[in-house]
């Protein structure tokens, strides 16, 4: 005789879960003290369940769906869950129970329009935008006195070991005056504004070269350049969404609201053919176009040719753009960020959605 088993609730899960409130800075606790494991079928005479009861195990926020769930663990008699209330952020806290805080909602969304790594040799320069004139110059006349100098009209505004937000850049004192290379040693931040109009943030990452001595010099930069209003590529477009994801593999996103689940939605499936054979796939009537790879912007993307067809992730690099209509009929970029190695794989997406 085949065995179904359940978990029995005493006092009624489904209400005890649904009664927490989805308010502010709420205490969620696991509904129940205890769980029992047991037959719920009816049995012939003479036969009896031995049920097991265990407390509560374990307790945990889980984020390996995309959503944020509340997990309460029984040991063998099994576990429950439920979502994070709406708009909060959960912890774990001692006793069984969550700590909710509300967060704040997003501000406008902004774009993206650049980011990744600029190298900067002795005299040479760098522009921080999505192609435009240069930002930085590395001024080695005087070899041990080398500056950093703005250029076409470039501004700094140097952070020290802080990582500034869009916000702070936009509002922080700028300068267009040159700074000494040893006042921004390995870790330092600076805000840009651009020669482009728009706001970066810069960060000294590598520097080849012995700062104050004649011999050759290479600074590596990580920066992100954001569009001054909320038009991406240095447009007028206004987004709809942008933002930076996690995508794993087998599930699917929608391109226009940023969310990840699985529903006539979504856009963007991560296919697993195979461990060795995945894919980017378009879905719902949404249509990708890959191109030659770079960031395009709105104009760019707008006047692409795309496609239904489903793109093999080799042929997306680190750093490679797509462009994709999705199937709200809006124009979307993504940059590959990266693919985590092993199984499952997870690829992190940097997308922005225009209206």
């Amino acid at each position: 005789m085949r065995r179904l088993l359940g978990i029995l609730i005493g006092g009624g899960l489904a209400m005890a879960a649904s009664a927490v409130s989805a308010h502010a800075d709420s205490i969620v606790a696991c509904p129940l003290p205890q769980a029992t494991r047991t037959i719920v079928q009816t049995l012939p005479p003479g036969w009896s369940t031995n049920a097991q009861v265990n407390p509560v195990t374990n307790w945990k926020v889980d984020t390996s769906s995309g959503q944020e769930l509340l997990v309460c663990e029984y040991g063998t008699s099994g576990s429950i869950q439920r979502p994070a209330p709406v708009n909060n952020d959960c912890t774990k806290l001692p006793g069984r129970k969550f700590k909710c805080v509300a967060v704040p909602p997003p501000g406008p969304a902004v774009a993206v329009i650049s980011d990744g790594t600029v190298t900067l040799n002795d005299n040479g320069q760098a522009d921080i935008d999505a192609g435009g004139p240069a930002d930085l110059r590395l001024n080695a006349s005087n070899p041990f006195l080398r500056l950093l100098v703005p250029v076409n009209g470039a501004k700094f505004s140097p952070q020290g070991t802080h990582m500034p937000t869009f916000a702070e850049c936009t509002t922080a004192p700028y300068s267009g005056a040159p700074i000494q290379q040893v006042q921004l040693p390995v870790g330092s931040w600076m805000c840009v504004a651009t020669s482009d109009g728009n706001f970066g943030r810069v960060r000294v990452a590598v520097v080849n070269g012995i700062p104050g001595l004649p011999v050759p010099m290479t600074i590596y930069f990580d920066h992100t350049t954001w569009a001054q209003s909320s038009g991406g590529g240095g447009g007028s477009q206004p987004v709809h969404s942008t933002a930076t994801l996690v995508l794993q593999q087998t599930y699917s996103v929608d391109l226009d609201e940023g969310d990840i689940a699985s529903g006539s939605d979504d856009d963007l499936w991560f296919q697993a053919i195979s461990p060795v054979q995945m894919n980017l796939k378009p879905m719902n009537g949404a249509q990708l176009a890959v191109g030659n790879k770079s960031n395009r912007g709105y104009d760019g993307c707008a006047a692409e040719a795309f496609s239904p067809a489903a793109v093999s992730i080799t042929q997306l690099p680190p750093g490679s753009y797509v462009c994709a209509a999705t199937n709200q009929g809006r124009v979307s970029q993504f940059k590959v960020v990266g693919v985590t190695p092993g199984i499952p794989k997870k690829m992190t997406l940097q997308y922005v959605t225009w209206e």
